[in-house]
């Protein structure tokens, strides 16, 4: 294997997203980049404990291949927001806005455009998963990224812990992985726990994988609980080893049929 090459994933085989929206790309068509992206191993632990409750953040486990990275060879979780404004405080937001206001009344003659609370959501919200595995090149340009296991990540402060999923039909729908083998549950749940315990080492709150996007209509449910910590158990840590919870979830039962008359005087 190359000094370069990243080596299988335990997070799943990383693929392209199924497409980009144009408002993911600037001006230039390259990708743009999450306003809140950052590597989670960089992300402080109080961006996430002390942050806006019912916040919703986005991630993807990315390979890293260049080899001019100190992380070469090696995977990484990228975060970002597709809701950013469930995540900025508004004490932020507020002064962002004072800023520009400032900014206008100091240089009249930049014509600096009018920055309003509209404009500011217009052009921060909806910006998805390829914009938080996004590939930077070496020419300073930015470009579609593969991304392995990607989806959201909340945090719950009066449970004191943490739930990722695997919602991101960019990267996890079938288009993005005709593959059936990509997709299986079981599969898929293994990578959850993996990632689960990633989270957990770098933001020490137990962690739990809920698996949604890659089930089948009516399945199994793998709730992967696959640490102790987070099911309160006593003397146990945050990285015990994971286990996987299955419930059945039946299919509806069918609805009696009408009797003929009753149909029958509905359609007169």
């Amino acid at each position: 294997m190359p000094d370069n090459a990243v080596p299988p994933a335990p997070f799943g085989p990383a693929v392209p997203p199924k497409r980009i929206k144009d408002n993911e790309r600037d001006d230039q068509n390259d990708v743009r980049v999450n306003p809140l992206w950052i590597p989670l191993d960089e992300m402080p632990r109080s961006w996430v404990t002390e942050g806006r409750e019912g916040a919703v953040w986005l991630y993807s486990a990315v390979p890293c291949e260049d080899p001019g990275q100190p992380d070469a060879g090696r995977w990484r979780v990228t975060m970002g927001s597709e809701e950013i404004f469930t995540v900025l405080p508004k004490e932020v937001v507020d002064d962002l806005l004072s800023a520009v206001r400032n900014l206008r009344a100091e240089r009249p003659d930049d014509n600096i455009p009018e920055l309003t609370e509209d404009s500011l959501r217009a052009g921060m919200q909806d910006l998805g998963h390829p914009t938080v595995a996004v590939k930077f090149n070496a020419d300073g340009t930015t470009a579609a990224g593969e991304a392995a296991l990607s989806g959201e990540f909340r945090f719950y402060p009066e449970q004191g812990r943490a739930e990722i999923n695997d919602k991101s039909g960019r990267y996890m729908s079938k288009a993005a992985r005709p593959d059936p083998r990509d997709r299986e549950p079981a599969r898929v749940a293994e990578w959850g726990e993996a990632l689960a315990r990633e989270f957990e080492a770098r933001l020490d709150v137990p962690v739990t994988f809920r698996q949604t996007k890659t089930l089948a209509a009516h399945p199994v449910e793998p709730l992967a609980l696959h640490t102790a910590a987070a099911l309160g158990q006593p003397g146990t840590s945050a990285t015990a080893p994971a286990t996987t919870e299955h419930r059945t979830v039946p299919a509806p039962a069918p609805r009696p049929a009408r009797p003929a008359n009753e149909a029958t005087r509905r359609r007169r």
